[in-house]
């Protein structure tokens, strides 16, 4: 009589289940879309101009603003994440007997029919007469075989490919490690915005995500803004000259273009804007009009995470779909003075490619020797 699973079996079902998986997926894919519909981490004046004042409060109550760090996001993330735990730990000790070593000396003949492919022959003379053939024939199909002896008679049997079981449970790290680096980036990095006058030199930028004032560790100085426009008038370049001061020192200067940020200290600054400033003329007594430059400024401690996770992915991925756990037996077992040959393997993916190679085998082990064939 079978019981009913108990409180504690039913959860760990439901926090392992598909289903729940692919609710979670579902919801963050719509809320991504949103993400990108809404604006995130503007001011309240800019939400306020587009929405209105009762629909910026009502989005702003769902956090939708800074949908990223809210509560909620969070919340599936956190559940998606305990899911590939769950179901992988789950999974993982039927895995492992799955993928575990044969103990060749101990099969059966019953075990061996009972194989998802399966086939018995039975040919003229004694073992010994057909087993170089068939070891020859087993080669060519399954790579060279190792031998076993049971009690039985003979076994020829080739176990490779086991890794490939543990693909699945690479991709589910690497999401683990992916959203690690996602939540790391949220919650200790930051964005914003650093307007430098020619001359000018600031150690803090304007934050966006987290709005306010955020230190640096260092202090950037705008030596020289150059910009050239085409013909048309309409700009084709614009370069911001730097230096970079630490304790009062110059320790690197370099150029930021359009497509060619500057990256110090994990922070790394994108060419974003530029303007004409309010003083006077530059430095030096020069003629030409003072700029000011404007770069976005962003800082992620988690990226490196991220690539991490993407490179285990698609390890995972090529584990998971461009190999296959594959188990081949040829046994020989005396039948007076015939020979039982007994064929047996399994895939655990790609069968139709593993049944050719099969069939293959069981052509050339049931085709009887020739007279004078080398056996």
């Amino acid at each position: 009589m079978s019981s009913e699973p108990s409180l504690i079996e039913q959860i760990v079902d439901f926090l392992a289940s598909v289903k729940l998986a692919l609710t979670i997926l579902i919801v963050l894919a719509v809320t991504a879309v949103a993400g990108t519909i809404i604006p995130q981490n503007l001011a309240p004046a800019d939400y306020i101009m587009a929405y209105g004042p009762r629909l910026y409060t009502f989005l702003g109550y769902l956090d939708l603003f800074d949908m990223y760090r809210s509560w909620w996001f969070t919340l599936f993330l956190g559940l998606l994440a305990v899911n590939l735990i769950v179901c992988s730990v789950k999974r993982l000790p039927r895995t492992a007997r799955l993928a575990r070593p044969i103990q060749a000396d101990r099969l059966t003949l019953d075990f061996l029919k009972k194989q998802p492919f399966s086939r018995d022959l039975l040919l003229s003379g004694p073992p010994r007469e057909h087993l170089p053939r068939l070891k020859a024939a087993f080669h060519s199909c399954f790579g060279p075989p190792r031998a076993a002896a049971p009690s039985w008679g003979t076994l020829l049997w080739s176990d490779r490919g086991a890794f490939s079981r543990y693909g699945v449970y690479l991709i589910h790290l690497s999401i683990l490690v992916i959203l690690a680096g996602a939540a790391m980036g949220g919650y200790r990095g930051f964005s914003g915005y650093l307007e430098l006058t020619e001359g000018q030199t600031k150690d803090a930028i304007q934050g966006q995500r987290p709005p306010g004032k955020i230190p640096l560790s260092f202090a950037v100085r705008l030596d020289k803004f150059a910009v050239s426009f085409y013909p048309s008038g309409a700009p084709s370049e614009f370069r911001s000259d730097v230096t970079i001061i630490e304790n009062g020192r110059a320790v690197h200067e370099a150029s930021i273009l359009v497509n060619h940020p500057l990256t110090w200290r994990g922070v790394t600054f994108y060419q974003s804007s530029y303007g004409r400033a309010s003083s006077g003329p530059r430095d030096g007594g020069s003629t030409g009009p003072r700029f000011y430059t404007g770069l976005q400024a962003n800082h992620d401690p988690g990226v490196w995470l991220i690539w991490l996770g993407c490179g285990m992915m698609f390890l995972g991925f090529l584990v998971t779909f461009f190999f296959a756990h594959r188990k081949a037996y040829l046994g020989l077992a005396a039948r007076g003075d015939q020979t039982l040959v007994l064929l047996a393997g399994s895939s655990h993916r790609h069968q139709g490619s593993f049944k050719i190679k099969f069939e293959r085998l069981a052509a050339q082990a049931g085709r009887e020797p020739e007279a004078g064939e080398n056996q």
